[in-house]
């Protein structure tokens, strides 16, 4: 060994048997590397030493092992039928540990057909196999990293160049997504199977042949001269309204869901400009639940599979409805079919359109005043008078189009635009505070950076997997490919 920094671990192999379903494995370890200079970076290099030998240990150990179990088979096999051995065949193996490359039997039967046992028996491609705990690790980087940046850090924890490329990341972010979201939607349907009576959850998507006016929901800038002007009055601006609320313990005849969308730039080649992720939680007296889906038909299917198991549609909970009041929650609520329920328009949302709309249309410098009156009126669920105070000053606006957007976007959305102050005092939600921190956990974070463009398929794998994450439910899906049923979870809340 003439390199001072490379790292040499033999195995010598003393008994390897299988009885009664153990294995054993007895081994002699050799490991060689050069020590150098005992300086102020020994311990530093000892480390780095241990490294390298614990990861071409595991690989070693890893082949032993697997090799073995493929002999095993072999001989379950000539106990039941006439075969005979016709040579090995090469397999590759990407663990997180790195490549193993292991021989695996082929065999002839008797009566005809050849066969590689270990093949059919541990459903592995004909090529390479990626262990699970390489598919998830790549999952969880991708989460956080970029694809080049994933690619790094996995070489980086193997301490093997070229075990995956960007293409192969990818690929397991897309198979893996596609895996989760399957049985996402495998339990909401298993719910409505086992409750045939709970289907009244689920509405018929309205079909729009035309734009509706008053639907571009838009975000303006924060100002917070605003809030000057606002002293002295009650009324709650920001994004802090329910830190109270959040923190206390919501009644047990009640559920509250809150409803959004999340804006991704598409890469070109979809032949979108940008990619919708629809996202909700659904809040409990003891627990919140995270749901995200490509289509509002598909969240509402996994809203309403778990409203099932609480008893909304028995009426044993009350509804509460949160949302940014877009037509697409704003349909469903209406044809919801039970009697305990009600829409709340997010008092965030609402305050940050009017801001938009009233500055694009009054300009920068002249917009105040009469925002700071509409607010008021609207605060206290007047959204009448706050109408009349739009048309007193409609002399002095510059973008008329921007009124009449206001304007109509209220009027849509006025049966939902309640007594803020009355719900504050009384310590309830006002505001969909909950799901938009899960839009920045689950897809805002990771996917909208500048320059960022997405496949539908990639972002709804970050959702899925951060969505499965956020109810302690990863783990479990990862070790059984299902995840535990609404109804687990609703006995253990007390449900009912």
């Amino acid at each position: 060994m003439n390199n001072k920094e490379s790292v040499e671990t033999t195995i010598r192999m003393k008994e390897i048997s299988v009885n009664e379903g153990e294995m054993r494995m007895i081994a002699e370890v050799e490991v060689r590397f050069g020590i150098g200079e005992q300086t102020k970076h020994l311990l530093n290099e000892m480390e780095r030493v241990m490294e390298e030998s614990g990861q071409q240990y595991k690989r070693k150990m890893y082949k032993y092992g697997v090799e073995r179990a493929d002999k095993e088979l072999v001989e379950r096999k000539k106990e039941k039928d006439e075969i005979s051995r016709i040579g090995k065949k090469p397999y590759t193996i990407k663990a997180v540990f790195g490549k193993v490359k292991i021989d695996r039997t082929r065999i002839r039967y008797e009566r005809g057909g050849t066969e590689i046992p270990s093949g059919k028996s541990w459903g592995t491609g004909q090529q390479v196999y990626t262990t699970k705990g390489l598919r998830n690790a790549v999952c969880d980087l991708l989460a956080k990293e970029s694809i080049t940046g994933t690619v790094s850090e996995i070489e980086k924890r193997c301490g093997e160049k070229g075990l995956l490329s960007g293409r192969s990341v990818l690929n397991i972010l897309h198979k893996e997504g596609e895996a989760l979201i399957k049985a996402q939607e495998k339990r909401a349907e298993a719910v409505f199977e086992r409750i045939p009576e709970a289907r009244i959850l689920l509405v018929e998507e309205e079909k729009r042949s035309k734009r509706i006016e008053g639907e571009n929901i838009i975000d303006g800038e924060w100002d917070k001269g605003i809030e000057e002007e606002m002293k002295g009055s009650r009324i709650v601006l920001g994004f802090n309204y329910n830190k109270q609320i959040e923190q206390s313990k919501l009644d047990a005849r009640q559920v509250i869901a809150q409803f959004d969308e999340v804006k991704v730039r598409a890469q070109p080649r979809s032949g979108k400009k940008e990619l919708l992720v629809y996202t909700s939680v659904v809040i409990t007296e003891n627990k919140s639940y995270y749901i995200s889906a490509a289509k509002f038909r598909e969240i509402f299917r996994q809203v309403g599979s778990l409203m099932a198991v609480l008893g909304v549609h028995e009426g044993k909970r009350e509804l509460c409805v949160l949302g940014d009041g877009a037509h697409w929650i704003r349909n469903w609520y209406k044809q919801l079919k039970v009697d305990k329920k009600i829409m709340v328009l997010c008092w965030y949302h609402l305050t940050r359109t009017c801001i938009a709309r009233l500055r694009k249309g009054f300009g920068k410098d002249n917009y105040k005043d009469v925002l700071t009156e509409l607010l008021k009126n609207l605060w206290r669920g007047d959204v009448a008078t706050g109408l009349e105070v739009l048309e007193a000053q409609r002399w002095r606006i510059m973008e008329k189009e921007e009124l009449k957007e206001l304007n109509k976007y209220l009027r849509n959305r006025r049966s939902y635009i309640v007594d803020t102050e009355a719900r504050r005092r009384a310590g309830q939600w006002i505001a969909n505070t909950q799901v938009e921190k899960f839009n920045n956990w689950s897809v805002a974070i990771r996917c909208k950076e500048k320059g960022m463009m997405w496949a539908q398929a990639g972002v709804m794998a970050i959702a899925a997997l951060e969505t499965a994450r956020r109810n302690g439910e990863l783990d479990v899906w990862r070790s059984s490919g299902n995840l535990p049923e609404w109804d687990v979870i609703g006995q253990e809340l007390g449900e009912g």
